[in-house]
């Protein structure tokens, strides 16, 4: 991993260190990683209570919800390009795309017990992040963490989660997006959005850290190859030495696509190659919700391929997001192994999502805990106003 530092203005009030993240050719990820109102003190002092905030995509948590929210993914111009005069017809567009995908998204919902799992799945996320911390870091360095969900189309919202961070009396703040794999188009959708609402006034300003990308730290791709093996149980015994794997995460648009599903690859190859058995692997991409249409065609496409060579037991490994979703739950699940099932596939499992694994919450509480623990260490020095 390269990684270049440098000091630069941001606004009269805000200083911050800017990062550039590869990851051995993978995505080159611009991130301002500390930035300092003016008043606040510049390190993490003992007893400081911090917030680490957890972003997700968030779901309705009701039927009703369901117009709302594919209004919010429409509306995203990370999901959908428009061009530029197009875009003042943005919000009737989003609203009338989402009218039009209302039902059938409904219908999927309903058919998963009528509310998103994501939601008490991040809850669950969310606690069990908070206890390693304090198991881990919060006697050895003496600080109190509060960790927050904030949704990016669907309530806590940033602001929302921010509010409660006033309230709880935060000091400094660590924002993660908590995807598998992302993309600079992603991070800015999450971090970016979190410091525009800082610049324009809407959230309170505090130093804040921001964690870099971590689809590949090892214990992560463990953690991944040990979903494997879970899943694997699901099988009958005699086959599974015959079950095919299909990597999937969803597809992006603009520049990064290329960088982005490389990175894919090059993570399911790195899962693949710490398991000592010779096992058929494949990757896959679906669209977002924000794609009209049938979101899961190149997937299926995969799933055919794969049954054409003989496979004849198949599993996904979602490679999105960190706690299952929707798309996890109704499009592959359920969607998909109904498609499998007509193209000859007689035995079809989905894995489960990282969720609240012990090896990815370490990972995490880790590179919380030595980002906090530097902080505190290191005399940092902004640049003159």
């Amino acid at each position: 991993m390269g990684i270049h530092e440098n000091v630069c203005n941001v606004q009269s009030r805000v200083s911050c260190f800017s990062l550039n993240t590869t990851i051995d050719g993978g995505i080159s990820v611009q991130q301002p990683v500390l930035r300092i109102p003016s008043g606040y003190p510049r390190q993490i002092q003992r007893r400081d209570r911090i917030g680490v905030v957890l972003f997700h995509w968030g779901g309705p948590s009701r039927v009703k919800e369901v117009h709302s929210f594919l209004r919010r993914v429409y509306d995203d111009k990370y999901v959908r390009k428009h061009s530029r005069a197009f875009r003042n017809f943005q919000a009737v567009f989003s609203w009338l795309a989402a009218a039009s995908m209302r039902e059938k998204v409904q219908h999927e919902l309903s058919a998963v017990g009528g509310n998103c799992p994501a939601i008490k799945l991040v809850n669950e996320q969310v606690r069990g992040l908070e206890r390693k911390l304090a198991r881990r870091w919060g006697n050895r360095i003496d600080v109190n963490f509060r960790v927050y969900a904030a949704m990016q189309y669907a309530h806590p919202f940033a602001h929302e989660t921010a509010h409660q961070m006033r309230q709880d009396g935060i000091k400094h703040v660590i924002l993660i997006p908590a995807y598998l794999q992302e993309s600079n188009a992603g991070r800015q959708k999450s971090v970016g959005n979190w410091h525009k609402l800082v610049d324009n006034q809407k959230i309170p300003q505090w130093p804040t850290h921001e964690i870099p990308p971590f689809g590949r730290a090892p214990k992560v791709l463990t953690a991944l190859s040990e979903r494997i093996d879970q899943t694997l149980q699901r099988f009958p015994k005699s086959l599974r030495s015959s079950v095919a794997v299909i990597f999937c995460a969803p597809g992006i648009p603009g520049q990064d696509k290329a960088k982005f599903q490389a990175e894919v690859l090059r993570v399911s190859q790195e899962v693949m190659q710490q398991r000592t058995e010779k096992r058929s692997a494949y990757t896959a991409f679906y669209a977002y919700y924000g794609h009209i249409g049938d979101h899961l065609r190149e997937l299926k496409k995969k799933i055919v391929k794969a049954a054409d060579v003989g496979n004849r037991c198949v599993m996904l490994l979602p490679l999105c997001g960190t706690t299952e979703n929707l798309q996890t739950t109704y499009s592959m699940d359920i969607a998909c192994r109904d498609y499998a099932s007509r193209a000859g596939i007689h035995h079809f499992e989905v894995a489960e999502m990282l969720n609240s694994n012990t090896l990815f919450l370490e990972t995490l509480s880790d590179l919380i805990g030595e980002k906090v623990e530097s902080s505190m260490k290191a005399d940092v020095t902004t640049s003159p106003n």
